[in-house]
């Protein structure tokens, strides 16, 4: 076990938070080349919105929180009262249906902030500035993952270069969405969760890691898969230690309790499982029907969700040429094994065990939901970023000390300006064409 002298604690520190405000600056700078509320055209489709995906629907929840209004309630095709789909409006606020933690806290800063709608250019960059910073906290509670994991300073510096420097996780942070919220909210309580394990189930970082397991379910209904880690680490601390820890379970599930609470009034069901599969037609045939159909879909599944690991923007149609997401997968795979496998055989088995898990759950609710809607992007799985960048930034360290971390950061670093630079151009062309318009425009 590496121990942090003074010196190396500073290191640690510091070099942390530089790349937490390297996310936040780049975030800003994603941001303000993205456009915000623009028509366009995208695949040859008109589109109301063309900046970053669903980020309109998300931007019009927060209008609900700015102006203190009840969320819409989610329709179905028949329904003529509530949010019909198939309509325009229903398009503008079908997030109606997500928990209402980011809104509020969104619309809470754009109140001190002095904005009173959405609409208003600047309002949008503050709030996609505001998500920078959440996602800058995210870069934070994925380095504390990987350093109570490994215990090894290197690795977590290493661990909160990759995800801070990632282009796709840079978009999230520099769009109005409840992703990076979820992603730092959920990395934060297996974080809280070790270090609980450490100082023998300490009962404030037990409470601590309950809250943010019931922010991150108040966040967005994919949160409520931090449960079963948080409920695996009650039964372990209780086997170990016999101490009475499944109060954790129950507190946190205590903080979205209302929310469902208020689903159950209206929907009949807490978390709007149903409600959203009425709403949203299913976009393809079951992959199930034929063995030649679940290849094909695991196979076209996995390609574009591997490459947009690494990044495609816009509405999934700007694309970085074909040999970046092939030689950054390939090779971030092979890195990825190395520390795997280094860490497990140096006796890290607890810490990969519970985020592995936790990834295998959100990559396991990820695909059964593309078996029915056709959203293959990485974004869905980056609630697990802590695992993946833990074991990625052990390869590193393995391979070249920490040498191969500024290495990897550099590389990353030089993409990222890249991509500034493509989405500068791509969205040019995407919104300076005479757009030929009849009926309804359609996202």
């Amino acid at each position: 076990m590496e121990e942090l002298t003074p010196k190396a604690n500073r290191k640690f520190v510091w070099g942390v938070l530089f790349f937490a405000l390297l996310h936040l600056f780049l975030a800003i700078a994603y941001s303000h080349v993205i456009p915000y509320r623009e028509s366009g055209i995208s695949r040859s489709t008109y589109l109301r919105d063309i900046g970053a995906p669903d980020e309109r629907a998300h931007a019009n929840m927060v209008q609900y929180a700015l102006e203190s209004k009840p969320f819409p309630i989610l329709g179905t095709p028949e329904d003529d009262v509530n949010l019909k789909p198939g309509e325009p409006d229903f398009l503008e606020r079908f997030q109606a249906h997500q928990p209402p933690l980011f809104y509020v806290l969104t619309a809470k800063y754009l109140k001190a902030r002095g904005f009173e709608s959405v609409e208003d250019r600047e309002a949008g960059f503050a709030a996609r500035n505001f998500n920078g910073l959440i996602g800058a906290f995210g870069v934070i509670a994925v380095a504390l993952i990987a350093w109570k994991i490994s215990r090894e300073k290197w690795i977590a510096i290493g661990a909160a270069a990759i995800v801070a420097l990632n282009p796709m996780n840079v978009a999230l942070s520099a769009a109005i969405s409840n992703d990076p919220l979820l992603i730092t909210l959920c990395s934060a309580c297996l974080g809280s969760l070790f270090w609980a394990k450490d100082r023998d189930w300490n009962i404030t970082y037990l409470l601590l890691s309950t809250v943010f397991a019931g922010l991150a379910m108040l966040t967005k209904s994919t949160g409520i898969l931090i449960m079963v880690p948080l409920l695996v680490a009650a039964v372990w601390a209780a086997i170990k230690n016999r101490k009475f820890t499944g109060f954790i379970v129950v507190l946190a599930v205590l903080i979205p309790a209302p929310w469902w609470q208020k689903n159950m009034q209206v929907y009949g069901e807490p978390l709007l499982l149903n409600a959203f599969s009425k709403a949203w037609a299913p976009q393809r045939l079951p992959p199930t029907r034929s063995s030649l159909a679940m290849t094909r879909w695991l196979l076209t599944t996995t390609e574009a969700t591997a490459e947009s690991s690494t990044g495609v923007f816009g509405y999934f149609d700007i694309h970085y040429p074909t040999w970046i997401p092939l030689t950054a997968v390939h090779l971030a795979a092979i890195i990825l094994v190395i520390g795997a496998l280094s860490l497990w055989y140096s006796g890290k088995k607890w810490g990969m065990m519970i985020t592995g898990l936790f990834l295998l759950l959100v990559a396991a609710s990820f695909y059964r939901f593309n078996m029915t809607y056709d959203q293959p992007q990485a974004r869905y799985l980056f609630p697990g970023l802590g695992f993946i960048a833990t074991l990625m930034a052990a390869g590193l360290v393995r391979l070249w000390g920490s040498k191969a971390v500024w290495i990897w950061a550099g590389l990353y670093a030089v993409l990222n300006v890249y991509t500034i630079v493509i989405l500068m151009q791509a969205f040019a062309l995407r919104t300076d064409r005479i757009l030929p318009f009849t009926g309804v425009p359609t996202y």
